[in-house]
């Protein structure tokens, strides 16, 4: 095992690199900064997206097959009519009586 291990220590150490510098063959090579990053930009917009889509599509099918979004939606559609459109219906008078002022 000993013998193994200074064997490859020898070789890999005694082997010389003869590699030449490879040009980089990156389509980033001849962009300018702002080309970079708006590129980055993509990437992560396109990751976001393939992610986040289907589970948006999920949910919104979950929805469309529950039967009970419709009753649901009727109820909250009230409540809001109710908490929204409430106070138009009060007359000026009431509201005057209601704070212990006069109206003539």
């Amino acid at each position: 095992m000993l013998f193994m291990f200074a064997f490859f220590a020898v070789v890999v150490e005694g082997k010389t690199k003869n590699r030449k510098k490879r040009k980089s063959s990156s389509k980033f090579r001849n962009m300018d900064a702002q080309s970079r990053m708006y590129s980055t930009f993509r990437l992560i917009r396109n990751t976001y997206m393939l992610v986040l889509v289907p589970v948006i599509v999920y949910f919104l099918y979950s929805l469309y097959t529950d039967p009970a979004v419709p009753q649901i939606a009727r109820a909250l559609w009230r409540i809001g009519k109710k908490k929204l459109m409430g106070h138009l219906g009060k007359g000026e008078e009431e509201d005057l009586e209601g704070r212990g002022k006069k109206v003539r």
